[in-house]
């Protein structure tokens, strides 16, 4: 899919509390998507963690309707008070 779609950029995140992936085919997988120019592999800490499932909730919940907000309104609060968080800067 990564080497199929090359205008669209793949971040695979990973928790870092998560146990180390040992497997060949795991490790040579990240490797590959590591070597391609719009893929990476990503290991999450507590804060960006944090920010992630945070942006994910508030998308959510405005498709299921439960948060009445326009989302371009929400994403403009996100980055303004988010604005150093590694997700806020891929979406400015």
């Amino acid at each position: 899919m990564v080497i199929n779609n090359k205008d669209i950029n793949f971040i695979l995140c990973r928790d870092c509390r998560a146990r180390a992936i040992t497997g060949k085919v795991g490790r040579m997988e990240i490797e590959k998507l590591n070597n391609t120019v719009n893929g990476r592999f990503i290991l999450l800490e507590k804060d960006d963690r944090i920010s992630f499932d945070l942006i994910y909730q508030i998308i959510t919940d405005i498709q299921n309707r439960d948060l009445d907000i326009e989302l371009e309104t929400a994403l403009n609060s996100l980055m303004s008070e988010l604005d150093k968080s590694w997700i806020i800067k891929l979406l400015q």
